[in-house]
């Protein structure tokens, strides 16, 4: 074989293998390309999936907030409530108290709930709270006592002492929904 010979046979089967790994490269390329496609996908599904968790988390950050306005709403509506009872109470007991006949605890059995809810929003009230039960707790034994009493045999005096108890429980009360209010409006 001549020198000629050789070279283009050594031209061809490089021109071949130039081919080859041309085609090679391609089936490459194509395979690259397709998996590029497929974590393009996978990309966009997870942006779609992270869209829709921060949705969800919005949402539910939402309704948190909602109920927890909601439970103080409540909760300042239940002290309204018993403010107005404990200023009904406090003109019984200065003027009417002889024609009491029967008499219903000023403290709602959730009372605790009420607590719970006014301290979550203002945990500066705590004492607040514990003076209003103290004082709320002391008129209704108070009265309790009196009102098993038939009125000739009721004791005056204890009666201004619960107006003057009920007088105080009432302005920390007020002093509290004035608080809540103001909590309830920032929400």
């Amino acid at each position: 074989m001549s020198a000629n010979t050789v070279m283009a046979l050594a031209a061809v089967v490089n021109a071949l293998v130039v081919i080859v790994l041309a085609c090679i490269n391609y089936r490459y390329m194509l395979s690259a390309s397709d998996q590029a496609k497929a974590a393009a996908k996978q990309a966009d599904a997870a942006d779609k999936q992270a869209a829709a968790a921060l949705e969800n988390i919005r949402l539910l950050k939402t309704q948190i907030n909602d109920q927890a306005r909601l439970k103080l709403t409540e909760t300042i509506i239940d002290l309204r409530h018993m403010s107005f009872y404990v200023e009904r109470l406090i003109s019984v007991c200065e003027n009417q108290w002889g024609a009491m006949k029967e008499y219903k605890a000023i403290l709602p059995d959730h009372w605790s709930r009420i607590v719970d809810v006014a301290e979550q929003n203002a945990s500066h009230l705590t004492e607040n709270l514990r003076n209003i039960e103290t004082q709320v707790r002391n008129a209704d034994a108070l009265i309790n006592d009196q009102v098993k009493k038939d009125a000739p045999h009721r004791d005056a005096q204890v009666f201004k002492v619960v107006a003057s108890d009920l007088m105080s429980a009432s302005a920390v009360i007020r002093q509290v929904l004035s608080e809540l209010d103001k909590k309830r409006s920032s929400y």
